[in-house]
C-alpha cells in the first residue's frame, strides 16, 4: 500500500505524502466532505461497511481530539481512517494536526494501524487489501450484555 499506512514504530511517518501542521483544523472543506461521500458510496459498492464518526467540528462536545474520521469494517478488519484532501487553500488542507498524529501513534502502540486516505482509489485499494488479507475473528471471551 505504499504511502497509505502510517506504520513507523517511533511515531507517524512524516513525508511529503503525510504532511503535518500545528495550526487548528479548519472546518471540513467541501472537497474533503466530497471525498467522504465518495468513499461511503465505494464501500457500499464493494460490500464493505464504512462508519463515519468524525468529520464534524466537535470541539467542546466531549469527543476525543484526534479521533479518526471513520472506521472501515471489511473482511474481518477494523481500520481507523483519517480523510484528507487538498483543496484550494494548500496551507492547511491535507495535513495531519498534532492531536491526530498523537492518536495515530497511540493506536499504533496498541497494534492498530490508521489509514490516511487522500483519494477514492486509495480507499478502494484499502478495501481490496482487507479482502486479500481476510481474517477470521476469534470469538470474544465474553457474551454481549442481554437487553
Amino acid at each position: 500500500m505504499g504511502g497509505l499506512w502510517l506504520v513507523h514504530e517511533d511515531g507517524p511517518v512524516r513525508s511529503t505524502h503525510h504532511r503535518t501542521t500545528t495550526a487548528p483544523r479548519p472546518a471540513v472543506t467541501g472537497l474533503e466532505r466530497d471525498l467522504v461521500t465518495e468513499c461511503c458510496q465505494r464501500a457500499e459498492d464493494m460490500g464493505a461497511n464504512l462508519e463515519v464518526c468524525g468529520q464534524r467540528n466537535l470541539k467542546g462536545s466531549g469527543t476525543t481530539m484526534g479521533a479518526p474520521d471513520a472506521t472501515l469494517f471489511a473482511s474481518g478488519w477494523s481500520v481507523p481512517i483519517e480523510f484528507k484532501r487538498e483543496g484550494r487553500i494548500a496551507s492547511e488542507d491535507g495535513k495531519l494536526r498534532l492531536d491526530q498524529q498523537a492518536r495515530i501513534y497511540d493506536r499504533l502502540q496498541q497494534g492498530v494501524q490508521t489509514a490516511v486516505i487522500y483519494r477514492v482509489d486509495e480507499f478502494g485499494e484499502l478495501v481490496n487489501w482487507c479482502r486479500r488479507n481476510a481474517r477470521r475473528q476469534p470469538t470474544m471471551p465474553f457474551a454481549p450484555h442481554p437487553e
